[in-house]
């Protein structure tokens, strides 16, 4: 919380300059003027609190709060994405329901989530795979009730990790920093979705960005190691089918 109040603080001294600007001055300068001053919260306070930090802005005039919309907001977390992790926020889903070939090729970017760093990629137009699978940036925090029948497969920034670990990430200290080098800058995490425990999840943080993207989210899963039975796949049709449709998705890092 003090940390919220100092950067809530620091933010409102520096936008108070703005107050005095003439109305004269296009809409367009106060968006990127605001959207500057407050990029940087996204990552130093996280998603939950930058949102904090930016909603008392909006009663400083009615310009301001006509300026602090949705479309703002997605625009100041991707520049702060984009401050620490470049990578990441180019990165994109790529879908391939007919293997190598290209027909039917859909991309999903990073950076089109409304939350770079916590977004769920809507998968309903790939096949029906959203019956199977949710796909999603950031980590486990809790179970979700339309996520039971599926496997979870999240595509993690290491910085986030780090920076969340004796917070929200905490049931990532078994594998952070001991089985998480620096040079794996995003790790995927796959969990099932029905499951309560959430130190219940296999891993692959040892591979950078390259590596990563060179194969398919399926191929990825069988390097990593962690705690879902694989025996499970030869012997569950769903978790067949899962695996199966996995293939068809590439996450391209760049």
């Amino acid at each position: 919380m003090n940390i919220l109040l100092k950067s809530l603080t620091i933010t409102l001294s520096l936008v108070a300059g703005l107050q005095a600007m003439d109305d004269s001055c296009p809409v367009e300068i106060k968006h990127k003027i605001l959207t500057e001053v407050v990029k940087d919260n996204y990552v130093n306070l996280g998603s939950t609190d930058f949102i904090k930090s930016v909603h008392p802005l909006r009663v400083v005039c009615k310009q301001w709060s006509s300026i602090i919309n949705k479309d703002f907001m997605h625009h100041a977390m991707v520049l702060g994405c984009e401050l620490i992790c470049p990578e990441f926020l180019n990165g994109k889903l790529i879908y391939r329901p007919n293997g190598e070939i290209n027909d039917g090729k859909i991309e999903l970017k990073i950076s089109d989530l409304w939350n770079p760093l916590k977004g769920t990629f809507n998968l309903s137009p790939c096949g029906n795979t959203d019956q199977y699978l949710s796909i999603s940036t950031g980590y486990r925090k809790e179970k979700k009730p339309e996520n039971a029948n599926k496997f979870e497969i999240w595509l993690t920034p290491r910085f986030l990790v780090k920076k969340e670990l004796d917070t929200t990430a905490g049931h990532l200290q078994a594998i952070f920093p001991s089985k998480w080098p620096e040079s794996a800058q995003v790790g995927m995490l796959v969990t099932s979705g029905g499951g309560d425990d959430m130190d219940w999840y296999d891993y692959l943080t040892t591979e950078n960005v390259d590596n990563l993207s060179k194969i398919n989210l399926y191929e990825n899963w069988k390097k990593a190691v962690g705690c879902l039975p694989w025996g499970w796949m030869s012997v569950s049709g769903r978790a067949r089918e899962s695996g199966r449709m996995l293939s068809s998705f590439v996450c391209e890092l760049k």
